[in-house]
């Protein structure tokens, strides 16, 4: 680990320097023979061996009988060590879905595209729309239900933004729509103007239409600050706790979400930002404290760029009337809206002035920040949450959704019928 570690901040220092990755080449595909994968019995597997290991671009068509012992013997491994939502799913589940993986070696097959719709399939079981799994050309394996918006499309469709702001004149009534269809890193220039244009139209708006429509997620953040400013101050949330486990296992895991990045930047000839090589070394370092017992145990994940309080009553919250935004809100959302989409959904139960329409979401919401595991031979794909949350009643709605207190029937435009609603 010293090595690599060496090896990394040399590179780092001079990819800062230089504002350019143009020793990336040597970092992504050279890195293989610091890293280099050998067979391990399962039980002597460690968070390290879960690292990427060369060109996740490339992988074997076929694989041997040993090879396919030796992934799944790393899946095995990731499920049991850095899978959060391990411990809130049927113990009975999790296990006959190891079991099922682990008959895969006496399965007479080696075609890697056949390999990964069999672990898909067997993964399925596991009830988290953030399992996924996929080929190294970005081809899905897995089994999610194709769903299908049929209540109009999201009024930010053919934007290059990601949201839209608009304003409607409804009668004597202005009505302001936000459409956000993604959500990118809240640092992203994808954002710009988005916080200002809101604040400033909100003053003059009689009701606000939020429209989430196929709205598939990305990062939450903006999501949490959305919802700070609709309440005007801290606000309660529907989960008792979003609970992580910061293994070493994790980390590694964290580790190849930046491996993965740097390798598409450089592979789509884009300039690179410093920061993902120090988010990779950074993981790093945090598997050695892990594995010494050097970082805290965290269940409760607080880390925001807002202070939110996961604790604050519901029974006893007062709303923020001067601060808050106090006139009708409408969150319209369809069957393809999922992940932080539906968080957003969530971060809202408790305003006084939010009202849910459309159709049920997705239910892909209980387990997320899902991070990759790169199988070393086939480089199939699996996605790993590592995040799980729990609500304070007990709900759990993964693969169902959220529900609307207004459903909206298939065939009518979602924003029209909110509208006509109003009349």
């Amino acid at each position: 680990m010293k090595k690599i570690l060496i090896i990394m901040e040399l590179l780092r220092d001079s990819l800062i320097v230089m504002k350019k990755y143009i020793f990336l080449p040597l970092f992504i595909f050279s890195i293989n023979g610091c890293l280099s994968y050998k067979i391990k019995h399962a039980s002597s597997l460690g968070p390290e061996d879960l690292l990427i290991r060369g060109n996740i671009a490339v992988g074997a068509e076929r694989l041997t009988k040993t090879e396919l012992k030796n992934e799944i013997s790393l899946l095995v491994y990731a499920l049991r060590h850095a899978y959060s939502g391990r411990d809130y799913i049927k113990s009975s589940i999790f296990e006959n879905t190891v079991q099922n993986l682990e008959r895969l070696n006496k399965k007479n097959i080696n075609l890697t595209s056949i390999i990964c719709r069999e672990i898909a399939g067997i993964l399925y079981a596991i009830p988290d729309e953030h399992l996924t799994v996929s080929l190294p050309n970005g081809t899905s394996c897995s089994y999610s239900k194709k769903r299908i918006s049929r209540i109009g499309d999201n009024i930010t469709l053919n934007q290059a933004l990601p949201w839209k702001i608009e304003k409607r004149l409804v009668k004597k009534s202005t009505v302001v729509i936000i459409g956000i269809r993604s959500f990118p890193a809240p640092t992203s220039m994808l954002w710009k103007g988005f916080t200002e244009s809101l604040k400033e139209i909100l003053t003059s708006a009689d009701s606000l239409i939020i429209d989430l429509r196929g709205n598939s997620g990305g990062d939450d953040r903006k999501a949490y600050e959305l919802a700070h400013l609709l309440f005007g101050g801290e606000f309660p949330l529907p989960y008792d706790a979003l609970i992580r486990n910061f293994s070493a296992a994790n980390y590694a895991l964290m580790a190849n979400n930046a491996m993965v990045r740097l390798q598409n930047n450089f592979r789509n000839n884009e300039e690179l930002d410093p920061t993902l090589l120090h988010e990779y070394l950074r993981n790093l370092n945090n598997i050695d404290k892990a594995v010494h017992n050097l970082l805290p145990v965290v269940e409760f994940d607080r880390k925001r760029e807002l202070a939110l309080d996961m604790h604050l009553d519901p029974l006893n919250f007062i709303f923020d009337v001067k601060n808050g935004f106090s006139k009708p809100i409408f969150i319209l959302f369809d069957r393809e809206c999922g992940s932080s989409g539906e968080i957003l959904i969530d971060l809202l139960e408790y305003h006084p002035f939010a009202k849910r329409y459309g159709q049920p979401s997705s239910g892909t919401i209980h387990f997320g920040n899902a991070f990759p595991l790169i199988l070393p031979y086939s480089k199939i794909k699996i996605t790993i949450g590592q995040v799980f949350r729990k609500y304070r009643d007990g709900r759990f709605i993964e693969r169902q959704g959220i529900l609307p207190q207004v459903y909206i029937p298939d065939g009518i435009e979602g924003i029209d019928f909110i509208i006509n609603q109003q009349d």
